[in-house]
């Protein structure tokens, strides 16, 4: 399979952002209305996707002041034609705001108020949409490993150490991005 044709699947908090956007909507909402503590655990009884879309309800984020990872943007941008897929566990109102402020992305796959799109479900969907190899991952975190398992290439993105040692014991790491501080 030629590197045009493999969809490159990227994550967002932690990887191409730094920082995650569900703390920062979190944040924003009790800032807003500081009521609003009382209703986040009764949301979080629902499961953690219910949660993250009855924040995304409440905050319009800025996504524009979010920081990015602008070496992982700029090899974003060197990638040819390769299909880009955001792939990441937000909630799917921030994941497409987010997708057309970077202009990057051809599809966005994200959690949707019924599933968290988070570790194995996250590489289900996926093997589901692209097949067992069948297409690289950008990840950074723990959950991250599980797709990494699934994928044809690892590219691993401001990783703890652990995290990266995981991938490169799957040995499918393609790329490494060295850890960089977040920007909350």
């Amino acid at each position: 399979m030629r590197n045009d044709d493999v969809p490159l699947c990227v994550d967002m908090d932690g990887t191409l952002v730094l920082g995650d956007l569900g703390v920062e909507s979190v944040l924003a909402l009790v800032r807003r209305n500081p009521l609003y503590l009382f209703a986040l655990p009764f949301w979080l009884l629902r499961g953690l996707a219910s949660f993250k879309r009855e924040v995304a309800r409440r905050v319009v984020l800025d996504v524009a002041r979010m920081p990015c990872d602008e070496r992982v943007v700029e090899w974003l941008r060197g990638q040819g034609r390769r299909p880009r897929v955001l792939c990441t566990a937000s909630d799917a109102s921030l994941a497409n705001a987010f997708a057309a402020h970077v202009g990057l992305f051809d599809t966005v796959i994200a959690s949707d108020g019924v599933t968290n799109l988070s570790g194995s479900r996250k590489a289900a969907a996926l093997v589901a949409r692209y097949g067992e190899h069948g297409f690289d991952y950008a990840g950074n975190a723990h959950a991250d490993i599980a797709v990494w398992a699934h994928a044809r290439q690892a590219i691993v993105v401001n990783a703890p150490a652990g995290v990266l040692r995981a991938a490169q014991a799957q040995g499918r790491v393609d790329r490494v991005f060295a850890r960089v501080g977040g920007a909350w």
